[in-house]
């Protein structure tokens, strides 16, 4: 794992976006249980963010380094390296949140969201997404019968995680469960419909 150094370097690259892509799927591959610390302690999380949040990175290399990210982010030190980060991370949120606006790049969307719900799991870093970007009601959006099934799962699994925040409440979660019931009544999955149950269930 000695070679993890020079990977972030090229995936800092913005000038060899090739070379960025193949470096951050590289990452994403080495991103396992085993080999998260080693990833953390070479600087990959500061990497990630500073890529994803350049102006200069192109769709092919941002694909790939929220995929990364979203695989990180459901790491305890990876959440714990982001606190120290949380300007840096209310602008990449920021940007999920204009990405999953958009629905322009549904690939994307799907490791945004990634991120958000792994993120979510802490409650400083949930704080940070729900209080400074409009995630949240963008979010909503998806919550219907026609959203792809991979990506609803993850939609209602990082819903799940926002929801839990007690400045979401009134008109905004009246909606969501509007939208989950509905989805409910048209689904077929018994995963969507599990996760649909979990969010309908009394609190």
């Amino acid at each position: 794992m000695g070679f993890v150094p020079e990977l972030t370097l090229v995936v800092r690259q913005w000038q060899i976006p090739e070379g960025q892509r193949h470096a951050a799927a590289t990452l994403r591959n080495l991103a396992t249980p085993q080999h998260i610390s080693t990833l953390i302690t070479s600087g990959v999380v500061e990497v990630l963010v500073s890529v994803i949040t350049n102006a200069k990175t192109l769709q092919p290399v941002l694909h790939e380094v929220t995929a990364v990210m979203a695989v990180l982010s459901r790491d305890i030190e990876t959440q714990g390296r982001l606190l120290t980060l949380l300007p840096a991370v209310s602008s990449m949120m920021q940007l999920f949140a204009h990405y999953i606006r958009l629905r322009q790049d549904m690939k994307l969307v799907f490791y945004s969201l990634g991120v958000i719900g792994g993120l979510s799991a802490n409650t400083t870093l949930r704080d940070v997404i729900v209080q400074n970007t409009d995630i949240v009601s963008h979010i909503t959006n998806y919550i219907t019968p026609d959203t792809p099934p991979d990506l609803i799962k993850v939609v209602l699994w990082t819903t799940d995680l926002l929801y839990a925040h007690p400045a979401i409440n009134g008109g905004v979660k009246n909606e969501m469960l509007a939208s989950v019931t509905h989805l409910k009544a048209h689904a077929n999955d018994s995963d969507v419909i599990g996760a649909c149950d979990d969010l309908l269930a009394p609190t």
